[in-house]
């Protein structure tokens, strides 16, 4: 059974550019508001450079400078949880997506339900945390409204919100949804991740790579890249 979403409806905020919204305009009507957009773009730039990634990713989903990711809450006890996790089951699952055809909605809807996917996570590696995908769910919409620079398009919030509420990882069986397959795929390879050098570890990566669903993620090459990318020798 799939968790209900549900979110109150607000006007869409649209991107400058796809409003077309003139910024030089904005400044002498409304400096206030100009000065937070110009804001958020440097935000994004110092996230790019601090995390070594192209400004073109950190812009394509909320502005990650104000999300509280889990190690932020608890550097110690969720550090396997925070911006890196984050991004790294971004790109996995978007790469998911792009195997299994998915449109360019959907694409975008698997990267950033990636990013945002564990903000409400609590509990360290290896508890389990019940209700942290609806928490995490709500986080997400909730960074997502106050993100103007972005995030316009209320069926794609709320496509990730949903995303994101139904992602798991202990059900008897996986989802059959390709959204949330591209998720469970890229969750699975973060496996790789915990405890790297250990028997825990071991035992971790192998029950990931175990449960993979698509022929990509069964792919034994991209299985021992993602491991050595992880800090696996």
């Amino acid at each position: 059974m799939t968790a209900a979403f549900q979110a109150p409806v607000i006007p869409s905020l649209e991107h400058p550019a796809q409003s077309g919204l003139d910024l030089a305009a904005l400044w002498k009507t409304d400096p206030a508001a100009a000065r937070r957009l110009q804001l958020m773009t440097e935000q994004r730039l110092d996230v790019a450079a601090n995390n070594r990634v192209s400004y073109a990713e950190v812009a394509s989903v909320a502005d990650l400078s104000r999300i509280n990711f889990p190690d932020r809450v608890d550097p110690v006890l969720l550090k396997d949880y925070g911006y890196q996790h984050h991004s790294e089951t971004a790109k996995l699952a978007h790469r998911v997506g792009e195997f299994l055809g998915l449109n360019e909605h959907d694409l975008s809807v698997v990267k950033n339900a990636g990013m945002l996917h564990d903000l409400g996570r609590r509990t360290p590696w290896p508890g389990v945390d019940p209700g942290h995908q609806e928490r995490s769910a709500q986080m997400a919409d909730e960074a997502m409204r106050n993100d103007p620079l972005i995030w316009g398009d209320g069926k794609k919030r709320f496509d990730v919100c949903w995303v994101i509420a139904n992602h798991r990882m202990d059900g008897p069986a996986p989802p059959t949804d390709p959204r949330l397959v591209a998720l469970w795929d890229a969750e699975c390879y973060e496996a790789c991740r915990f405890a790297v050098g250990t028997r825990e570890g071991i035992q971790s990566m192998k029950a990931g790579f175990e449960r993979v669903i698509t022929a990509w993620a069964k792919h034994e090459e991209y299985q021992r890249r993602w491991r050595a990318h992880r800090g696996w020798k």
